[in-house]
């Protein structure tokens, strides 16, 4: 062979064999969804567990996920937690915390306002809570009247 055919050679074996750190760090999967509108929660997700690679198929009615185990099994808890059939018109909110922990958090919101679907990511210091507008304004409020520096 001369040396532009070990050139293409080279060039395709870089180009078709994937990565070993790209093999044992990315994962993916696909998530159906009975309740949620699938475009609906793509922002929440992304904020809740740091994924980016998110494609919404919403004829299908699916997400698909991409990247590490840790995000997909944060996003698979996300949509246990929040994808049932809702009963009035509700919308979920990430609120991200800076003084109060998100165990604190969630003590508040089930506690102060009787809010039964919110589920945390302490790793990003955020909550994620589904309820209606109004409640949710009403978390919003005393999330920011708790969540203040003690110094």
């Amino acid at each position: 062979m001369n040396g532009r055919s070990w050139a293409g050679i080279a060039f395709l074996t870089l180009l078709f064999l994937p990565t070993a750190a790209a093999e044992e760090t990315s994962e993916a999967k696909t998530f159906t969804l009975r309740a949620l509108d699938p475009r609906e929660v793509v922002s929440p997700i992304r904020e809740m567990t740091g994924l980016e690679d998110i494609v919404v198929d919403a004829d299908a009615h699916t997400l698909v996920v991409r990247g590490s185990a840790a995000a997909i099994r944060q996003a698979d808890i996300f949509l246990r937690v929040f994808d049932n059939q809702q009963t009035a018109v509700q919308e979920i909110r990430v609120f991200r915390l800076e003084h109060i922990s998100t165990r604190e958090a969630m003590t508040l919101m089930r506690m102060q306002l009787q809010v039964r679907e919110c589920m945390d990511a302490p790793e990003r210091q955020r909550i994620a809570v589904r309820d209606t507008p109004e409640r949710l304004d009403r978390a919003a409020a005393l999330l920011a009247s708790s969540d203040v520096s003690t110094n």
